[in-house]
């Protein structure tokens, strides 16, 4: 009698259907970001609490987020969101990609895998960035969409990315003194090779190099040089880096 009950217990489990691939990919996410100490639905809810009582949102509807995303379409300028866990959520979302862009199961994803090659065409054009992206969401994405735990986040994800970027970065990095002395500058070239003071090394190298800089009882700046068409996570792998080795950076540029 447990046989047959055994037996037709695990016909039940196999009769069960598969996950949606749209709740797969989010759950994905979940554990991606969680995996980085990053709560993603926690820190999502934050961010769109603090977009609201700033006046960027009149409520949580679909209807108030269109009207944020039209009007970001026509503007340059940065969304100023909250201090989140930026370098966690910064460091999860590179990670992301690598744990879960199944290509197979976003292929069955229509609207988000367009979403993402628009989202990827706009950070690769200097001439294109946020605004296009705006405009695509705006066009692609309805209320019916919006509901889901999948596409909200995926728009407040690029909303913090925006706001990340944009003025994070303007924050983390200090004025520069001219005359301050720095104990190494790293190098990015256009060709995404890595230098320590014009020696050609990996990235394996770099960290080692930062976390015996940050063991070390005299701290100088670390000197950063980053050609302009580097993409912004290859800056924030070092910044991050510094930032965990208690290091400061001092941009530099090419003389």
């Amino acid at each position: 009698m447990k046989t047959v009950l055994l037996i037709l217990s695990m016909g039940f489990i196999s009769c069960l259907p598969e996950p949606k691939p749209e709740t797969q990919l989010y759950d994905c996410w979940v554990q991606s970001f969680k995996s980085n100490g990053v709560d993603l639905a926690s820190e999502i809810q934050n961010f769109e609490n603090d977009l609201i009582k700033n006046g960027y949102l009149n409520d949580n509807s679909w209807s108030s987020y269109k009207k944020l995303i039209d009007s970001l379409s026509h503007d340059t300028l940065p969304l100023i969101g909250i201090t989140i866990k930026m370098i966690e959520f910064s460091k999860a979302t590179f990670l992301v990609d690598k744990q879960c862009s199944d290509s197979a199961l976003i292929s069955l994803i229509p609207k988000l895998n367009l979403l993402n090659t628009y989202f990827q065409k706009g950070i690769d054009s200097k001439d294109l960035g946020y605004p296009f992206i705006y405009s695509r969401i705006s066009s692609t994405i309805d209320s019916e969409d919006f509901d889901t735990d999948l596409y909200k986040t995926w728009i407040n994800w690029i909303l913090i990315s925006n706001s990340i970027y944009s003025n994070w970065l303007k924050d983390l990095l200090p004025k520069n003194d001219p005359n301050e002395k720095t104990s190494i500058t790293i190098k990015i070239d256009s060709l995404n090779k890595y230098y320590i003071d014009n020696k050609l090394v990996n990235f394996k190298t770099i960290e080692a190099e930062l976390k015996k800089l940050g063991d070390s009882v005299n701290k100088l700046k670390i000197g950063l040089n980053v050609h302009g068409s580097v993409t912004v996570d290859k800056m924030i792998e070092i910044l991050d880096l510094c930032h965990d080795n208690n290091l400061q950076i001092k941009m530099e540029t090419d003389e």
